[in-house]
């Protein structure tokens, strides 16, 4: 009971101390995409070799898919299972109207595109 009490004070703390974004941002750079990829920027290069400003929407999605299991969704070791993750990410994003069903239709339609 106590650690939940003491989880609980660290939550609202940190929530009183940073903004959604800035609370994204360092989830972000802390994110773990496989071996020696911790970061978006790092994973971005790595699977695109691109900054992470310049990714596709579909690529974005891959990555954002990637976070759940690294090793299960890796675009290089297990090209189709990445494929499907990144499709599912595309079709959540429909059902919150993040992204038209013609347009993640079309970049479901696309290649992962990473490279080697």
């Amino acid at each position: 009971m106590k650690e939940q009490l003491n989880t609980l004070r660290l939550s609202w703390h940190i929530r009183r101390q940073f903004s959604e974004q800035q609370m994204l941002v360092i989830y972000a750079n802390r994110a773990y995409f496989g071996p020696g990829l911790t970061g978006v920027e790092r994973a971005s290069k790595e699977f695109f070799h691109k900054e992470p400003d310049a990714l596709t929407i579909e690529q974005a999605a891959l990555l954002a898919g990637l976070i759940r299991s690294p090793g299960r969704y890796s675009p290089h070791q297990h090209p189709d299972r990445a494929l499907k993750r990144r499709n599912t990410v595309l079709e959540l994003m429909v059902a919150r109207g993040e992204l038209s069903e013609g347009e993640a239709a079309r970049l479901e339609a696309t290649p992962l595109g990473t490279q080697p």
